[in-house]
């Protein structure tokens, strides 16, 4: 598999103590910190960058992406807003009807962004390693009113126009979703390409399917925090 870049943002995973999985694994917090300086991409695009690998996703990148459109058929990836609580969804999405003061029908939403059932997308200064977040910008500038003076999701105002690459983790081992803890390694995504035949290139937007919202329908909802814990 050639180096694997998403096209979003670079995920970073940190630990203020081992982690049970990554225990599991024979990881410990020495080789996150190593791996928070081979890995990263911090001045990659020069020091004042604030998209990260979002420029990855060059001109060229786009107009192959374009390149592949045959039938023009949507497949939306959006799913239903649950309502209800629930255990991975103590915070449903509050909504009122309202009337202004001409009489139309007006509507206020509430909106736990960070819920388990609710998806959206980071900007990078979400993250930050030793006080500070993406290219080495001070973790501390980040305020609460405000938000983030760097990094924030303005930088992503553009959109993402890219090719996508479904990794189909359950489908490629004929199960219909993947137990809770199950880990997914760099072996696995170079297997998904032998078995869907394709290679992951860079710029690409990667989605990672695990069959989740498949268990959920079975089995029920689950505490999904406290299980990432």
């Amino acid at each position: 598999m050639r180096k694997l870049c998403c096209a979003a943002a670079v995920l970073t995973v940190l630990w203020s103590a081992p982690h049970p999985a990554a225990q599991s694994a024979g990881l410990t917090m020495q080789q996150v910190d190593a791996w928070m300086t081979q890995l990263s991409n911090w001045g990659r695009w020069g020091k004042d960058d604030q998209r990260g690998t979002l420029n990855l996703i060059t001109p060229d990148v786009r107009r192959e992406a374009l390149k592949l459109a045959r039938e023009g058929v949507p497949v939306s990836l959006a799913h239903t807003i649950e309502k209800e609580q629930a255990a991975d969804n103590p915070r449903p999405l509050g909504q009122e009807m309202t009337l202004d003061a001409a009489g139309h029908a007006m509507d206020l939403y509430t909106i736990w962004y960070h819920g388990s059932v609710i998806t959206h997308i980071d900007s990078l200064c979400h993250y930050s390693f030793q006080g500070r977040i993406y290219n080495g910008f001070e973790r501390s500038r980040i305020a609460q009113g405000p938000g983030c003076v760097q990094n924030g999701i303005e930088n992503q105002k553009n959109g993402i126009m890219t090719r996508g690459i479904l990794v189909d983790i359950p489908r490629m081992r004929n199960v219909p979703y993947l137990e809770p803890g199950t880990g997914i390694t760099p072996a696995d995504l170079e297997a998904w390409e032998k078995f869907a035949g394709l290679t992951i290139r860079s710029g690409d937007a990667v989605f990672l399917r695990t069959g989740r919202w498949a268990q959920r329908a079975q089995k029920g909802a689950w505490n999904v925090a406290a299980n990432a814990a």
